[in-house]
């Protein structure tokens, strides 16, 4: 059944649309090389935009000007002088359940961009409601001056608006709001799985979902939980006539605490292979409330194991061998791992979500905790994530799982919960907003929380699908297509959360499941679990046409020595990185390294390890950098420690640290680590944030060109070309689609340059990343480039020279939008 689209704005275009007053597809190819160029030439304004999403119709409000509730006789909201502040005034909001209420009017009604001044001396959570009805949490991080904020993303209606804020935990003065007409990230969606060795059913699974994300939402539902019970599906089916796509299902049966089979598993199966369904699940696994009163291998009362934060269970302990909580954990994930079993041996691939809601109320330190699993904080959290994953594919083979990741979006604290690309494939989040947590009272609320949606996209830089994985109220149909809310799927709680009526309007549940946007199960297609062909879709604005094309494009991974520089092959080892070499290092290393936009400054280390006179010796490097760059590490310099006997002893004696330096210089590997990261307010950040994306040594001559392949994959980008009707998100018309199957290749001279024109980011493909890099280095935010993407970057090579200037970057965006066909150009200038 063909469904209804509704497209975002293209990312590429923004700042061109902008300039021009209209889509830009509509204007020549020579038109759009020249604005293009001209704006990266002089216009370094208009790129910064492109990156910062930053429009020019912003509104402000003053706080000071609205109307204040207050619900306490002493330390309420008040308005007070503060010469810091805009007009010299903000409004004190201390005591809990005050209320400020600001009216926007809008000529137009859309998605608007909410920014709030506002300072705090620790971080503090407030309740937004839009015209009455809850939105989100925002979390204003402690500040000691007046600072702007982008707090979410709200649906307005033409005409004038009450946005309110509600105190939960007071003390934050509030300055002003601007509200901006929102500009809309260009989704991307790919069929890439962490686990390399997937199998054929989960990659199937994967590239289905690839190919539907941005253009209609899977229906989910939870099961109820311990025993087998059809009442939330029967309802579904005799409301709509419909049944949802996905179904849910929890492990939580195989916590060996107690002794129970609740058939999930065969159910799982049955849903898969007999009903064509896709299956998603949870692992609620409880551990002893008192650590004291547990034997390894007893069994205990329900009563007295939990999977809440209220236990003396030491999470870290689950990776320290010889704790009980070690042992516990391993019990727990091999009864877990039997299950998984029986689920590959059928051929079924599953979603699996564990430790979810990870960060609960908030805070990186665990003190918002709902869950055992995080109530130690973000870093155990990551590592205890981690090691399931190990656990589960390396030591008992386990690769139909695709793994996912419940994110929330209070600050930037919620992403140092996020366990990294190489372990999540799809990240979710938990919509609970029908129920006024204050009052008791439970209304539907269909909104589709496009802000928390958009949050989520940029907080993992477009790299994955994001999914509503739990929720109470479904959102309406109007809501998500006014929203541009592109959940990948829904999935209503079981029980009340889907039945009561005080959640869920069994009108608007029956006008979603039978609209053509959800896709319900009988509309999933045949070859779900054996389609072996790779996806990559976007999305675009209504109103907007894109020429694209599907590509497959065989990739070699090389390590290959040049007349500039000798690439090192790179390969990711848990949160470290090995580089080797061909040859010994000798006195220089250049590490490549790519920080996302909220480092200001990281710091890590090159660590090699050397033998002298029969010792074994750790020699550290350390290094740092401001933003993303490339560092030089100097071997031939005294390391910043030297270390002996793991770690315990270090080396002070100048002549032997001298020995272990020559010994250095003489290694070929090397291990490169991330140490810090922090943002411009000096607040620590993840160090997953800072990836090491190349390292290479100088290449002093003499010696013959050897190109050594590493490994070879096959990728698919799939994009259609199509139109959208301005007024209308009804229908959308496929206007055509094109195939061509290419092999992109590395063209080497023995003893000379190995180029891959286009591949600024040095990833193995060119696409619209390699377009933004260029803009960068253009716009002077990447200071500058390594040899080998300098020589990538030389996309116009009609000067005869080795400059890279306007011309290339206009070249490869012309390049990546298809109006050229092949790099390098002759002459874009005139295209």
């Amino acid at each position: 059944m063909q469904k209804k689209m509704i497209f975002e704005e293209n990312g590429i275009f923004c700042f061109a649309k902008t300039l021009r007053g209209e889509n830009i597809m509509k204007h020549s190819k020579k038109l759009f090389a020249a604005g293009l160029a001209a704006t990266m030439a002089v216009n370094a304004v208009c790129l910064s935009n492109l990156f910062s999403g930053v429009a020019a119709d912003a509104v402000k409000y003053e706080f000071e000007d609205g109307e204040l509730t207050v619900v306490a006789a002493s330390e309420s909201i008040s308005v007070v002088e503060d010469a810091d502040a805009s007009g010299g005034k903000c409004v004190f909001m201390k005591s809990a359940g005050d209320k400020l209420a600001v009216t926007v009017n809008v000529e137009t009604a859309g998605m608007y961009d909410l920014n709030i001044c506002y300072k705090a001396d620790s971080n503090k959570t407030q309740k937004l409601k839009v015209n009455g009805v809850s939105q989100s949490d925002v979390t204003f991080p402690a500040t000691s001056s007046f600072t702007e904020i982008k707090a979410t993303s709200v649906q307005l209606a033409a005409g004038e608006n009450t946005i309110e804020m509600e105190s939960f935990w007071g003390w934050t003065q509030f300055d002003y709001m601007t509200v901006t007409t929102k500009t809309f990230t260009e989704l991307k969606s790919s069929n890439a799985l962490c686990d390399p060795k997937a199998t054929k059913e989960a990659q199937s699974l994967m590239t289905y979902l690839s190919s539907v994300y941005g253009k209609g939402m899977l229906s989910g539902q939870q099961e109820f939980f311990g025993e087998s019970r059809d009442d939330e599906f029967n309802f579904i089916e005799e409301l709509s006539g419909e049944l949802p796509a996905i179904r849910g299902f929890d492990f939580g049966d195989t916590c060996p605490l107690y002794a129970w089979e609740d058939g999930a598993t065969d159910r799982m199966i049955d849903w898969v292979n007999n009903k064509g369904g896709i299956a998603t699940a949870s692992w609620h696994i409880n551990v002893p409330k008192t650590m004291a009163d547990y034997t390894v291998g007893s069994t205990m009362a329900w009563d007295q194991t939990t999977y809440s934060e209220k236990t003396d269970f030491v999470t870290a302990n689950v990776m320290v061998e010889g704790t009980k909580e070690y042992e516990f954990f391993l019990l727990a994930v091999d009864n877990l791992a039997t299950q998984l079993k029986k689920a590959q041996e059928a051929n079924v691939p599953i979603l699996f979500r564990p430790f979810h809601e990870a960060e609960g109320n908030g805070g990186a330190d665990g003190s918002g905790a709902w869950f055992w699993w995080s109530k130690e904080g973000a870093d155990v959290y990551v590592e205890l994530y981690q090691y399931l994953y190990k656990l589960l594919t390396e030591e008992y083979d386990l690769h139909n799982l695709i793994w996912e990741f419940n994110s929330y979006t209070y600050s930037d604290e919620s992403k140092y919960f996020y366990p990294g690309d190489n372990y999540v494939d799809l990240v979710g989040y938990d919509k609970y907003n029908a129920k006024n947590w204050s009052t008791g009272a439970v209304a539907p609320n269909e909104s589709a929380i496009s802000g928390i949606f958009y949050d989520l996209v940029d907080m993992y830089d477009n790299n994955k699908m994001i999914a509503m994985m739990e929720n109470d109220t479904v959102p309406s149909l109007e809501n998500i297509q006014t929203e541009h809310a592109y959940w990948l799927y829904f999935m209503p709680w079981y029980g009340e959360h889907l039945m009561d009526s005080n959640y869920n309007n069994p009108d608007t549940l029956k006008e979603i499941y039978q609209s053509e946007w959800v896709i319900t199960l009988d509309e999933l297609p045949d070859d779900l679990y054996t389609n072996t062909t790779p996806g990559e879709t976007t999305t675009t604005l209504p109103g907007q046409t894109t020429t694209t094309t599907t590509k497959r494009t065989t990739t070699t991974t090389t390590t290959t020595q040049v007349e500039d520089a000798i690439m090192a092959t790179v390969k990711k080892s848990g949160t470290d990185y090995k580089i080797s070499f061909d040859r010994e290092m000798g006195d220089k290393v250049y590490l490549v390294l790519d920080a996302d936009k909220s480092v200001t400054y990281a710091n890590g280390c090159a660590g090699i390890s050397v033998t002298v006179d029969g010792t074994d010796y750790w020699a550290s490097y350390q290094w740092e950098i401001t933003k993303s760059g490339e560092v030089m590490v100097d071997l031939s310099g005294t390391p910043f420690e030297v270390s002996y006997n793991n770690g315990a002893d270090k080396v002070k004696d100048e002549a032997l640290i001298a020995k272990v330096v020559a010994e250095v210089q003489k290694q070929k590997e090397a291990l490169v680590q991330v140490w810090w990261a922090n943002n411009d307010d000096g607040n620590s950040v993840a160090t997953t944030n800072v990836v090491l994306t190349a390292a290479y040594i100088p290449d002093n001559g003499g010696s013959e060109t050897t190109t050594t392949t590493e490994d070879t994959t096959t990728t698919t980008e799939e994009t259609t070309t199509t139109v959208t009707t301005v007024d209308t998100v009804e229908t959308t018309t496929p206007e055509t689609t094109t195939t061509e199957d290419t092999t992109e290749t590395t063209t080497t001279t023995n003893g000379g340059d190995v180029v891959s024109y286009g591949d600024v980011n040095l990833d193995g493909k060119v696409d619209l990343t390699d377009a933004i890099t260029m803009n960068k280095y253009m716009a002077g935010v990447i200071a500058e480039l390594t040899p080998v993407q300098f020589a990538n970057a030389n996309c116009d090579i009609s000067d005869g020279t080795d400059n890279v200037d306007e011309h290339d970057a206009v070249a490869l965006t012309n390049f990546v939008i298809m109006i050229e066909k092949s790099l390098p150009v002759n002459n874009p200038s005139t295209n």
